[in-house]
């Protein structure tokens, strides 16, 4: 058996050593949009953030080099709560396709155990889809779906949830699992903030850096446009007197106060947690979709658009009940993890008997050393999708609109330097590695596509978004 293969093999298998005893009472899983790993003061962003999620990390494990499957919602979290890659489960590429009901979800999985089930969700993408559709998509095995959204976005017709509604959504489910003394669950929250448009409150919009030293025009349509402000981006009170432009400086510096005032209200679910006595006890897990350009690669203020770090590497911390695991032995972890862990991981914790996933448990040990991760993105036009390939130190970035890339991750987790036409040899492998991790399980489901209604569709098109509800959402 060639040596790239036997990394395919275990991942697989890893993922079947779980259900021996259960160790944790009840999981919270909380998850943040568009969310870069480097924004956050525990992965050294210099401002200060993430002092509640700072905190929450001290007492867990940080992954340092974890990743999505890819940068948009719907597909990126239907991975990492099945454990498979999108083609694999019918999710390509876009938050359109939702899981068909013969694909079981982690919450189905844990509800079927009797343990009882609820997801608070603020993305307009993540709504329940219309019940024509049948038992399909993230919402499938939670017993509550709340996707009550009361606001919207300003340039586009998708409504969304402040991060202060959802914290307070999900306390008011807290107090009356306490009040019936019921405290074993699987718990999911996942806060919008801070997608674009950055508009915090004004009580979080405290940092006002440098200017950038240029202004960048407004695109007047698409989601992402190289070297201008994405159309659903634009903030016009930020403009010029006499152009759509905007300093990017600026935009930037309003990424990082709605990062602020979501880790606000993300604290407050955990402080209840500690207050009740119910946080040392449980399985506690923070990451994000996926990232958010701000300027890489001349794409700014968007995702779905690439397939470098700073759209596809995330923040992952797990905190095991008692706190960091005596096995794990640090608190900081250089190996690579992805979000297709996250399944076997609370199947674990749950001593759940497993079935095999892409994943691996992160309670069992370190990481393994070397295994495909990969991610992908639709590539329009071509028969396959842009991929990345990484054997834990290179990553290998495919995608027929850019140079191909090859970068080293154990000295440049930014992706910042190609060194493809040094290593032609590491380059040929990682592609041979990706051609056997892709169809090392064949599509065994095809996806729904959700359908839009026409007063949505006609709006997306007057903004360019042709392809619905937003596929780089």
């Amino acid at each position: 058996m060639a040596a790239w293969i036997l990394p395919i093999a275990f991942a697989i298998a890893a993922s079947c050593s779980g259900g021996e005893q259960r160790e944790a009472r009840r999981v919270v899983i909380i998850t943040c949009d568009t969310l870069r790993a480097d924004r956050l003061g525990m992965y050294g962003h210099e401002r200060d953030t993430s002092r509640e999620l700072d905190r929450f990390a001290a007492d867990a494990v940080v992954y340092e080099s974890a990743w999505c499957a890819v940068p948009v919602t719907v597909p990126a979290l239907s991975s990492m709560f099945t454990g498979w890659l999108p083609h694999e489960i019918g999710s390509i590429y876009t938050n359109r396709n939702q899981i068909p009901s013969e694909v079981e979800t982690l919450a189905e999985t844990v509800r079927a155990r009797g343990i009882d089930t609820a997801a608070f969700v603020s993305n307009g993408v993540l709504r329940r889809p219309p019940a024509e559709m049948g038992d399909v998509g993230l919402a499938q095995g939670f017993e509550l779906y709340d996707d009550e959204m009361k606001s919207r976005e300003l340039q586009r017709p998708i409504v969304e949830r402040t991060a202060a509604d959802c914290a307070d959504a999900a306390l008011r489910w807290l107090e009356g699992r306490k009040a019936a003394s019921d405290d074993e669950f699987l718990l999911w929250v996942h806060f919008q903030d801070p997608h674009g448009p950055y508009t915090p409150p004004e009580e979080a919009d405290v940092y006002r850096g440098a200017s950038y030293g240029r202004r960048l025009a407004a695109a007047d349509k698409s989601m992402g446009v190289r070297g201008a402000i994405p159309a659903y981006q634009f903030l016009p009170e930020e403009s010029s007197s006499d152009r759509r432009d905007g300093d990017p400086a600026r935009y930037a510096d309003l990424y990082d106060a709605e990062i602020r005032w979501f880790d606000q209200h993300a604290g407050r679910v955990l402080q209840w947690l500690r207050d009740q006595g119910w946080y040392d006890d449980a399985l506690i897990i923070f990451t994000a979709d996926h990232g958010e350009s701000l300027g890489e690669r001349d794409w700014w203020f968007c995702h779905g658009e690439s397939l470098h770090a700073e759209q596809v590497r995330v923040p992952m911390v797990v905190r095991a009940p008692g706190g960091k695991r005596a096995e794990q032995g640090r608190a900081r972890e250089e190996r690579a993890v992805s979000h297709l862990d996250v399944h076997p991981t609370v199947i674990d914790a749950l001593g759940i008997e497993a079935k095999p996933t892409r994943g691996s448990s992160l309670l069992a040990g370190r990481p393994p050393a070397e295994r495909p991760i990969s991610a992908y993105l639709a590539n329009a036009g071509k028969d396959r999708p842009a991929y990345a390939i990484s054997d834990g130190r290179w990553r290998l970035v495919v995608d027929a609109r850019d140079p191909l890339a090859l970068h080293d991750l154990s000295r440049d987790l930014a992706e910042r330097e190609d060194l493809s036409a040094a290593n032609p040899g590491e380059v040929a492998r990682l592609q041979a590695l990706h051609d056997a991790w892709f169809q090392a399980r064949s599509s065994s489901s095809a996806g729904r596509e959700r359908p839009m209604d026409a007063t949505t569709r006609r709006a997306m098109s007057g903004l360019g978004y042709t392809d619905g509800d937003g596929d780089g959402h």
